[in-house]
């Protein structure tokens, strides 16, 4: 009987694994249209459409570094494998004629209580092992003080640390997605209900887009060089990544490609991946043209 019921809770458990672990909506693909076609960066960065571009702190996560930073790589032997604060944001984008979106989704306000905030799961503490929030530090409170009606997010990825924000923003907003991304959920081990209700998603196709070295398949979001979205697989399936033309000059988002300034400072990608080898060449993809082009600010996901 015993070895029954064991027996039974295995399949059942491999079940949840293998069916629960993908999160789908119906979506519509974003597809850029062939008049956009681009042949090199300087004259993209030359462009004079500019945004305004705010970078907004919603709190902090304790992680372990071996998430943040591949520890089996000789470079880090100088680390600690320890636990760290690593911030999380979410960037505001006011376009003057398309509105305001934000990147990525910030925390809500259950990340005031400490722990993991509104992550549940029985092995959610191995990720996010506490979390630090000052009170309305919470994304939908920072967004109310300044008055702002947003119009959508854009997320760099569905990891649930990117995603909190969406249980206390208005409803109605369009998500846009990178292309194949999903939201990894395992029932009963680590999971959220962010995208509870949630029933499309706008997703950014890079099938036929331009194709702009070092970088590769990249959009340009409102047609008019401002936002342009890089396709960089690697810590997930479909990360993206945004080069943003901003009234303080061009910044470079780049999500999860590297958590952190040292990993990018030091050619070390995320423990946490997808697909390593592929995220090896994204980051190596951002660095390269950060040497090319030195005047871009180049941000990591989690330190600003």
């Amino acid at each position: 009987m015993k070895t029954t019921i064991c027996y039974s809770f295995f399949i059942f458990s491999i079940f949840l694994l293998i069916n629960g672990c993908i999160y789908e909506t119906s979506r519509i693909a974003l597809v850029p249209p062939k008049s956009e076609q681009v042949s090199n960066w300087e004259k993209i960065l030359n462009g004079s459409q500019k945004v305004k571009l705010i970078t907004i702190n919603t709190g902090q996560v304790r992680v372990p570094i071996s998430g943040m930073l591949n520890m089996d790589d000789p470079k880090t032997n100088v680390l600690k494998d320890e636990e760290i604060n690593v911030e999380v944001f979410s960037h505001l984008i006011q376009h003057p004629t398309q509105g305001n979106f934000l990147i990525d989704a910030g925390l809500n306000s259950s990340f005031q209580q400490g722990n993991q905030g509104d992550l549940k799961g029985w092995i959610a503490s191995n990720f996010v092992k506490d979390s630090f929030q000052k009170p309305a530090q919470n994304i939908a409170a920072q967004i109310n003080s300044l008055g702002v009606k947003l119009k959508g997010i854009f997320f760099t990825h569905l990891h649930s640390d990117h995603t909190p924000g969406l249980t206390e923003l208005p409803k109605g907003l369009d998500f846009y997605v990178g292309q194949k991304e999903y939201k990894t959920d395992f029932p009963l081990l680590t999971y959220n209900e962010h995208f509870e209700g949630v029933k499309k998603l706008i997703e950014l196709d890079f099938t036929n887009a331009p194709t702009i070295e070092p970088l590769g398949n990249v959009i340009n979001i409102f047609g008019d060089g401002s936002v342009w979205a890089i396709a960089t697989p690697g810590h997930s399936a479909g990360h993206v990544s945004y080069l943003v033309n901003s009234s303080d000059g061009w910044k470079l988002l780049a999500g999860d490609v590297s958590h952190t300034r040292w990993g990018l400072e030091n050619n070390v990608e995320p423990g946490w991946v997808d697909d390593r080898d592929q995220a090896k060449i994204s980051l190596q993809k951002l660095i390269k043209f950060n040497r090319l082009y030195p005047q871009i600010t180049i941000f990591p996901g989690h330190q600003y």
